[in-house]
């Protein structure tokens, strides 16, 4: 009788062969997300102790921050559809919805810089402690910040996009190349975590 052989176990790949198949710019990405996540991490922690200090301190958040969390939000929807559209080489509907991000990050910062109006208006009182309105400042101007540099890229990201739509041989070298697909994926992923990040942030101001 033939010695019954088991079948061979496929090994599973090791941390380090995981990390080796990472992209370098995915790679590059993360670090730089969980940089930023930390930073605001530490600023909120800071924010709430600084509040425990100061019992019976409510934060009213501007009606300003309310509209601008909400347009955020479908932002990170019509940048989820311009990356969609894109890996699925529609590039028109791709532009669309990257014209419409565009605009919507726009209206962002209107109600956002209103928000941030209405808490230094003297008619506008966020709170009497300079030090919990200090890091509230702190963390909406990083975002801010933040956002800006997601629109900058967006808009490079466009007017790459839209040079590239009159010459049909650099369609068909972005659709066969997987780099092209991961830059546009890399930027929708920033334009989420800016969601995230926006969420947490306006959920502590609520508690």
């Amino acid at each position: 009788m033939k010695d019954l052989q088991t079948p061979k176990q496929k090994k599973t790949p090791s941390l380090l062969s995981k990390l080796e198949s990472i992209h370098p710019h995915q790679m590059i990405f993360n670090l730089a997300v969980a940089s930023i996540f930390i930073a605001f991490t530490f600023l909120v922690i800071s924010l709430a102790a600084a509040r425990l200090e100061r019992l019976g301190v409510n934060i009213d958040i501007p009606i300003g921050f309310y509209i601008s969390f909400g347009i955020l939000n479908l932002t990170s929807w019509a940048i989820a559809c311009f990356n969609l559209y894109f890996r699925n080489s529609d590039f028109e509907k791709s532009i669309a919805f990257g014209y419409a991000s565009i605009g919507l990050v726009l209206a962002f910062i209107v109600f956002q810089s209103w928000g941030a109006w209405q808490i230094s208006s003297v008619h506008h009182l966020l709170t009497d402690e300079k030090t919990i309105k200090g890091y509230i400042y702190v963390l909406t101007a990083l975002h801010f910040l933040h956002v800006i540099a997601g629109l900058a890229a967006l808009i490079y990201r466009m007017v790459w996009l839209k040079n590239q739509m009159n010459d049909s041989v650099k369609l068909l070298v972005i659709e066969t190349n997987p780099y092209q697909k991961l830059m546009t994926s890399l930027l929708t992923q920033y334009w989420h975590f800016m969601t995230l990040l926006w969420w947490l942030i306006f959920i502590y101001f609520l508690k």
